[in-house]
Formats: structure tokens, C-alpha cells, sequence
């Protein structure tokens, strides 16, 4: 999985301005408590919170059935529910894999390990494991501290606004990005983003709006800037709605792109606008909205040739980031 984790975040750095399998209707996060197979009975369940708001649920069973039964049971289930199974990257035979990876996607994620415990079990039943991945917190807002903002020389803050600081075991990360949060008018804010950046000797590149519901992933892809880094990464075949499927949020935004000298400024604007009960459901972690405003914005200031130094790598692993992220869907 390591693979895997190092390619998101490689996609998240170079597409999405947070820089940080079926597609259905949100359901709830799936529970296996009352869902498990015949001659099979729960010995154990338990849940440990992970990084920000998402959590693992461990589900402990013994089961009459063989592992293979056992197997097609939770496909079965699994992919009713909107899940692919994670193919196998070492080509080992199913009888000799230790585990099995289902996803839906970046919101959840199931892992199955049985195994036949002879040498613990007197009456040789299968005692097997199953493991769901629960993300609760797609924007990543949890893992900041909102604080009065520290006004960058720069750049300038809009008024009301708050900084996010990234906090990691009570320690402040350093990040290439800033993210804020306010009240107030979208288009207010945009439109105080145009008018002061100049002021800052910024001169303006594209400003780029965007407005409707949107597929989460989608919302952080509407530039043209965005657009093509995703053709370049040899990753256009494969949606946003796969990556969050059933995650479609209303929004109102702008991405400002900005030059001045060897640097490039991006402002990324987005206001919320669904409720914010409704966007708990599906799986926002809202309580800095609730206290600071849905408004979010983004800024990176990055070097051009560092910016193309990245998008030439895109390019030349393209396909390698591409097989990986198809084998984590299931394709």
C-alpha cells in the first residue's frame, strides 16, 4: 500500500490545489456487524481512530465455511456496496495471499485476511479478520489549527479570514500551500483576490470561475491549468467520481493564476454551499466550517521551473502512477 500512498500524493501535489469501483448514490459508511456469512460468528469487533477524523473498524470471525467460501461472500457483498477489489501486484495464486483489498475509492477501504488457525483452534474452524477503512474527513481539514492569519509579505489575506496550520502531535508543518477559511461572500472574496494581487505586483493570468454541483475530485479540476496536467499524466480514463464516488457537492469558486518574476501564484476560492449536516454525510469534517465559514481558499507560490520540473516528471511516470492507481480501483 505504500505504492499507492506515495503515488496519491503525488497526484494530490501536482493536480489539486489542496496539495494535500462503482459509481452510485452516498450511501453511510457500510457496516459488517449483521453482515457476515452463514456458520460464521462475530468474536470480537473494534475501532481505532486514525489521522484526523477517519477511523478502522476490526471485525474478528470463526466460520464453518472454508476460506474460499468465505472469499466469494465478501465480493459478493462488497461489490453490492460499490467496492473493487485491489488486484495483486505480486501475482501470487489466490490460495497463497495472505490478504484481500477491496475499495470504494479514496472513502473506504475493506481488507479481508483469513487463515486456517489449527494450531489455535481445536475444532479447526477458519478465524478470519476484516478491516474497513473509514475516511471521514475528504477536505483534511482536522489535521489544522485555525488561527488569526500571519500576513505573508507576498501576498495579501482577505479580511475576516483565518489560517489553517498544519499540526502534526502538537507540531507545526512546514507546507508549499496556505489554506484560510471565512465568512462572507464568495464574490466579494474573489473579487478582493483581483483587485489586491496587483497591489502585490502580481500580474494576472487567468481567472477562471466555476459555479453548479460537482464530483468532489472534480471541484479542485476545473482549470485549464488543472485539465492538463491530468491529460499528461496519462490518467484522463479514469473519473473523479470513481476516486469519490457519490461525493457531489455544490460549490461556487475561481482559481487565479499569478506570475511575477520566476513565480507563479495560485489562488483557489470554493464556497460550500450545501448544508452543513449534508456535507457530514458525506464525509466533510464541518466543524471548522461551522465556526470559521464554508469559504475555503488555497494559495501556492511556486517557482516555474520547479513547477516544470514536476509536470516533466508527470510525464516520464506517467504510466507506472497510472497502473497504480488503476490496479487500487480495481481495473
Amino acid at each position: 500500500m505504500a505504492s499507492i500512498s506515495r503515488t496519491i500524493i503525488i497526484l494530490f501535489l501536482l493536480f489539486i490545489p489542496l496539495l494535500h469501483l462503482y459509481t452510485q448514490p452516498f450511501t453511510e459508511e457500510l457496516s459488517l456487524d449483521f453482515v457476515q456469512p452463514p456458520g460464521t460468528e462475530l468474536i470480537n469487533r473494534e475501532i481505532k481512530p486514525l489521522e484526523g477524523k477517519s477511523e478502522m473498524t476490526t471485525y474478528k470471525y470463526r466460520s464453518e465455511l472454508s476460506r474460499q467460501q468465505v472469499l466469494y461472500f465478501y465480493r459478493d457483498v462488497l461489490s453490492q456496496e460499490g467496492f473493487r477489489e485491489v488486484k495483486d501486484a505480486s501475482g501470487a495464486p489466490v490460495h497463497e495471499r495472505k490478504a484481500f483489498n477491496f475499495t470504494r475509492g479514496f472513502i473506504s477501504r475493506a481488507l479481508i485476511t483469513p487463515f486456517e488457525a489449527y494450531e489455535l483452534l481445536e475444532d479447526r474452524r477458519l478465524t478470519y479478520y476484516v478491516k474497513m477503512y473509514e475516511n471521514r474527513d475528504i477536505l483534511k481539514l482536522s489535521g489544522y489549527t485555525f488561527t488569526k492569519p500571519k500576513r505573508p509579505k507576498f501576498i495579501p489575506v482577505s479580511p475576516g479570514a483565518v489560517q489553517g496550520v498544519k499540526t502534526v502531535e502538537g507540531k507545526t508543518l512546514d507546507t508549499p500551500y496556505t489554506i484560510y477559511l471565512k465568512k462572507g461572500d464568495v464574490d466579494e472574496t474573489i473579487e478582493f483576490y483581483v483587485d489586491s494581487m496587483r497591489l502585490y505586483d502580481w500580474a494576472l493570468l487567468s481567472n477562471e470561475l466555476f459555479e453548479g454541483r460537482y464530483n468532489f475530485g472534480d471541484v479542485f479540476m476545473q482549470s485549464a491549468r488543472n485539465k492538463k496536467r491530468v491529460a499528461e499524466s496519462g490518467l484522463a480514463g479514469i473519473k473523479m467520481e470513481e476516486l469519490y464516488p457519490g461525493i457531489e457537492v455544490d460549490v461556487k469558486g475561481a482559481e487565479l493564476s499569478y506570475e511575477k518574476g520566476n513565480d507563479i501564484c495560485y489562488v483557489t476560492i470554493v464556497e460550500f454551499r450545501d448544508p452543513l449536516e449534508t456535507l457530514r454525510q458525506m464525509r466533510f469534517y464541518v466543524e471548522p466550517f461551522r465556526k470559521y465559514g464554508n469559504i475555503y481558499i488555497n494559495v501556492v507560490k511556486i517557482d516555474k521551473r520547479t513547477e516544470e520540473k514536476w509536470r516533466q516528471q508527470t510525464i516520464k511516470d506517467r504510466e507506472k502512477s497510472a497502473q497504480i492507481i488503476r490496479n487500487f480501483l480495481g481495473y
